[in-house]
């Protein structure tokens, strides 16, 4: 009776002597296992970006917008747009709700910019800097100073829009820009965020009183294109978005489901872009598991031929009293290990990628349960895919394996 060293022995012998066919098959897992764990990391690591940047927008923040957002474009109003109209009128009525703490009217418009000779189409939002600066942690001044209610004529420019946005001509701060024709002196230069959620990197941005006189000819009287709204600490957020949505709601004599507006709260944005990035993880997992599979038909053709070319071998073993189970164990060893091997080095060159790719700023995540998982996947599957051929080595009777040529 063979001990179970002496099967893995044999089993580790049995591979050293066709090392060409052993390798090509290794390799197949090499690329599945590295293919899984660098997609999946790449996938975690983008998840866990976007879970940082909208961790900026700020755990007390609503933001009113004038579209149905649950409904989206498909929405018809009883009016037929697809969109409705906020105005001053609902700041001052969601400034009386009692756990807001904060409200303040955005008015956000595209604009041709002109800086020394050069003009570009940018985004001008007119913010009341007091409420604006305390709703959101991102917006820090880098150089100069930041806006104050009381100014008049100054703006203040994302890293981005001052670095780049003019080309060759970087931005300073008491520089002068025409914004629709109208001059405006540069009192400050943003830090860079990174956010890719906001804009607040390329945005310029103004008082409110200044974006209303700029852009008065496009808007409706009193009328705002977003209202920003910081409830109280300790308040539910989510029950605060729920009494502005019945306060609106009410003044505009809209049911249930069918307002012309929306609210975008810490939680909207988590349940949407976290159901998208976690799609997008298992959409790229399930693209490289495609490899794992090919890898494990490779096992299995492997070991077929293996079989076929051994058995004499077998029927030999099976004289000298070797049981059938003790061959199924022999070849199931050996496919267990070319899967191990593959899994090993696949594991090895997946984090030597990642960590370049890490180097070169892409979002990864290096997970332990990951790679761990690599390893128990890359042997379970070198063991199901050697099963069959595995059987069928059991099952050579040793008188017809003995004649076999």
């Amino acid at each position: 009776m063979m001990k179970a060293r002496d099967v893995f022995t044999y089993g580790t012998h049995s591979l050293a002597h066709s090392q060409l066919r052993t390798w090509l098959t290794i390799l197949g897992i090499v690329i599945g296992i590295s293919a899984v764990i660098v997609l999946v990391s790449i996938g975690q690591g983008l998840n866990q970006s976007v879970q940082e940047q909208l961790s900026q927008f700020g755990t007390s923040t609503i933001i009113v917008v004038p579209v149905n957002l649950q409904a989206g474009s498909g929405f018809r109003g009883p009016n037929g747009a697809t969109s409705g109209i906020l105005t001053t009128n609902d700041v001052e009525l969601i400034r009386k709700i009692a756990d807001v703490d904060m409200v303040s009217p955005t008015l956000s418009q595209r604009a041709v910019v002109d800086f020394k000779g050069k003009n570009i189409t940018a985004s001008v939002s007119g913010i009341e800097p007091s409420v604006y600066q305390q709703v959101f942690s991102e917006i820090v001044v880098g150089d100069g100073r930041y806006l104050s209610d009381s100014d008049v004529g100054a703006v203040v420019l994302g890293n981005d829009m001052a670095a780049t946005g003019f080309g060759k001509n970087e931005v300073k701060v008491n520089n002068r820009v025409d914004i629709n024709g109208k001059p405006f002196r540069v009192v400050g230069i943003l830090k860079k965020t990174g956010n890719v959620f906001a804009s607040v990197d390329s945005g310029m941005f103004m008082t409110y009183t200044d974006a209303k006189d700029l852009f008065s000819d496009r808007l409706l009287n009193k009328e705002v294109n977003s209202i920003v709204v910081k409830a109280k600490d300790g308040s539910n957020v989510d029950e605060v978005a729920d009494e502005i949505k019945v306060a609106l709601r009410n003044k505009r004599g809209e049911r249930e489901g069918e307002e012309d507006f929306g609210l975008v709260t810490p939680s909207f944005i988590n349940s949407t872009v976290g159901s998208i990035t976690s799609l997008l993880t298992v959409f790229l997992g399930a693209i490289a598991a495609i490899s794992l599979i090919v890898g494990g038909v490779g096992i299995m053709n492997t070991m077929f031929m293996a079989v076929v070319e051994r058995t004499r071998e077998i029927g030999t073993l099976k004289a000298i009293g070797a049981k059938r189970d003790e061959i199924l164990a022999i070849f199931l060893v050996e496919s267990g290990i070319i899967g191990l091997i593959g899994g090993v080095i696949g594991v090895v060159l997946s984090i030597a990628v990642l960590l370049a790719a890490e180097q070169l700023g892409a979002p990864v995540y290096i997970s332990p349960f990951v790679i761990a998982g690599a390893f128990l996947i890359s042997f379970l599957i070198g063991m199901v895919s050697g099963f069959v051929p595995s059987w069928n080595a059991s099952k050579v009777s040793p008188l017809e394996a003995l004649r076999y040529e």
